[in-house]
């Protein structure tokens, strides 16, 4: 069988990415593959598993490096340990504080388990700090030996970095005056979705490609002060997409990000071609 996430708080955004991110078979081979210098280990003995869940303090969990090591590739280590275990353990679950502890946000602060955030904003954040970790790895793989090998050495062909590109798509805006048009494409990793009075999927897609008018538009020199209309369509599609469902809006009653619970359906199968620049 598989093996779980236990929930320290409220990881569950957090839980979901680390196993969406697992079971995509060449992004937990390259993970596992990678080989972090051997000054970046750490000590084995303080980083055992705790079996009931790990410390905590007034902010959540305890925020320490949990095990001795380089700081640069400590997180990345915690990956792999997670992603090991989840392929080998025999246990029922595997509990992610060494995730929890090593994952730092722009401010510099672990993981505070008992805040429930946005799956989207985590998942960004996470891609950039693994895609940032294999890059530095990337040309200098290190054996057990503690030999440097060239990426040219390396026993795979392919950088390691380049495992986190299926992610990346493009979308393409465009605005329209008459039979004139102009188009920006522009990168993506996850395609944004709207949840608020939105039912299903489906409607959401069609909400996504719906033009906007664009009233006092200067199109040129020559025309000025025009009605145009501007809408978003999917450019080129990743080999994996990661659809957002916006759940978090703003409420500006209370000035704080209101979680949407409501109901929100979506197929088993997705064709997204009718939302595609070709589709149109």
């Amino acid at each position: 069988g598989f093996v779980g996430l236990k929930n320290l708080g409220n990881i569950c955004y957090l839980n979901s990415v680390m196993q969406q991110f697992y079971h995509i078979p060449d992004i937990c081979k390259g993970v596992l593959a990678a080989q972090i210098p051997l000054q970046s280990d750490a000590d084995e003995g303080k980083r055992q598993q705790p079996a009931e869940g790990s410390k905590e303090t007034k902010n959540g969990i305890e925020a320490n490096n949990g095990g001795g090591g380089n700081g640069e590739f400590h997180f990345f280590g915690e990956v792999q340990r997670m992603f090991a275990s989840l392929s080998l353990s025999d246990r029922q679950f595997f509990v992610p504080d060494g995730i929890c502890r090593s994952f730092r946000d722009s401010s510099g602060n672990p993981v505070d388990i008992k805040i429930q955030k946005d799956a989207t904003e985590f998942f960004g954040e996470f891609f950039e700090k693994l895609d940032d970790a294999l890059k530095k790895l990337e040309g200098k793989t290190v054996g057990r030996s503690g030999m440097a090998m060239s990426s040219a050495q390396s026993s795979s062909s392919d950088a390691p970095s380049s495992v986190l590109a299926r992610f990346r798509g493009t979308t393409v805006t465009q605005i329209m005056y008459g039979d004139k048009r102009r188009e920006n494409h522009q990168d993506f990793l996850n395609v944004p979705l709207t949840v608020k009075n939105t039912k299903t999927m489906a409607e959401s897609f069609e909400k996504m490609k719906e033009a906007d008018e664009l009233s006092g538009f200067d199109w040129d020199e020559n025309t000025r002060n025009v009605n145009a209309l501007k809408r978003s369509l999917l450019g080129k599609l990743p080999q994996t997409m990661v659809v957002q469902c916006n759940r978090f809006v703003f409420n500006f009653d209370t000035f704080q990000q209101q979680k949407l619970n409501t109901r929100f359906e979506f197929d088993r199968y997705l064709n997204v071609e009718a939302h595609t620049k070709e589709g149109m």
